[in-house]
């Protein structure tokens, strides 16, 4: 979806899981980004990662920002 969407070239994932918190993940880009007051969450984003999410008790976080990449940080409680 980095490339696909936002046309980078480069993604870090990191994923941390913690027996007390749960776990982690961030997704970081450097892609095109976009303008979060004109995003509008389309059906992968509202069906693949937050009504999935949301299902086990999770939370998910979508940021971007014009020509700095988008990050997408995902918690599910432990």
């Amino acid at each position: 979806n980095a490339a696909k969407h936002g046309g980078a070239t480069h993604a870090v994932v990191f994923v941390e899981a913690d027996p007390s918190t749960g776990l982690f993940c961030s997704v970081k880009d450097d892609g095109g980004g976009f303008d979060p007051a004109h995003q509008t969450d389309g059906v992968g984003i509202a069906r693949s990662i937050r009504a999935r999410i949301a299902e086990v008790g999770g939370t998910v976080h979508i940021d971007g920002r014009l020509g700095r990449g988008a990050d997408v940080q995902i918690r599910v409680p432990g």
